[in-house]
């Protein structure tokens, strides 16, 4: 994959902010071709390796590194959180795929307890973006797992929060 060699030639730089959120985005394509593919191990490696480049660990796609928590999410930089959002919310994703669903639900309900069920909470408009559509997988899966008014009930909540997003932001 040309991401791969493209992450390998970053990898001597120094770890400023620029080269993170770089190497953030190229797992991130990384991830998108292995879901592609079929590949979901490959996907969670990846996504897995964003978040130790979010730690400041440069390391390839193929380390098997830890997931973000929220608490890391929580503590990025406002540059560089809306990336924090967005590996939590591929993590719940992958976590459901390899039917991990509570595990999947629990990192959901964690963000949830965070933002207060109002994806407004005082976020710029790129962590908005993500922090409904973490909230809003959480509603998906709750209905998935048959608590379907509660689901409803998140969903109307998240559609009268009307967040603000950005058109230029990263994600």
């Amino acid at each position: 994959m040309k991401s791969a060699r493209i992450i390998a030639a970053l990898t001597p730089l120094p770890p400023q902010r620029s080269q993170i959120s770089r190497r953030v985005q190229f797992f991130g394509f990384m991830e998108c071709g292995f879901l592609a593919e079929g590949r979901l191990g490959a996907a969670m490696r990846a996504n897995r390796a964003a978040a130790e480049s979010l730690r400041g660990n440069f390391v390839d796609a193929a380390a098997d590194g830890k997931a973000l928590t929220l608490e890391e999410a929580i503590a990025l930089p406002p540059v560089l959180r809306g990336f924090g959002w967005r590996l939590l919310e591929r993590e719940a994703e992958l976590l459901d795929m390899v039917g991990r669903t509570n595990e999947a639900i629990a990192t959901l309900d964690a963000a949830a307890a965070f933002f207060g069920n109002d994806s407004t909470r005082e976020l710029g408009a790129d962590e908005q973006f993500y922090a409904f559509k973490l909230l809003a997988a959480r509603a998906y899966l709750k209905d998935f797992l048959g608590e379907k008014e509660t689901a409803l009930s998140e969903q109307r909540a998240l559609m009268e929060s009307k967040p603000r997003f950005s058109a230029t932001g990263h994600g």
